[in-house]
């Protein structure tokens, strides 16, 4: 199919809109989701300090330490699903005081 044929079928042009509204939809979400994320982790981060910086344990052996503990049990707090599908080992601990993302990928599904 030739370029000229494809901008005439309305097939392809439908094809470019829904690709355009894709596009346009992420950006907002984008946007929205990073505010969501900063907000929270600015109130964690005055409620809980940066004692998790020292955190040792590893989430993909499924080990805990005391020091990210109370990041854990806060973060957990926050999510309306089942507590046994948040994905711990989305997410590095160490960094939850750091970094805004790192406290939203334990909720990513």
């Amino acid at each position: 199919m030739s370029l000229k044929d494809r901008r005439n079928n309305d097939g392809y042009k439908n094809w470019l809109r829904v690709g355009l509204a894709l596009l346009a939809t992420r950006d907002g979400l984008t946007d929205v989701t990073l505010r969501a994320a900063k907000e929270l982790h600015a109130e964690l981060k005055d409620k809980l300090g940066d004692s998790v910086e020292n955190c040792k344990c590893n989430p993909k052996k499924k080990q805990e330490c005391k020091d990210c503990k109370p990041w854990r049990q806060e973060l957990a707090s926050y999510y309306k699903g089942n507590k046994s599908q948040i994905y711990w080992t989305n997410c590095t601990p160490s960094k939850w005081s750091k970094e805004p993302w790192e406290v939203a990928k334990g909720h990513n599904i």
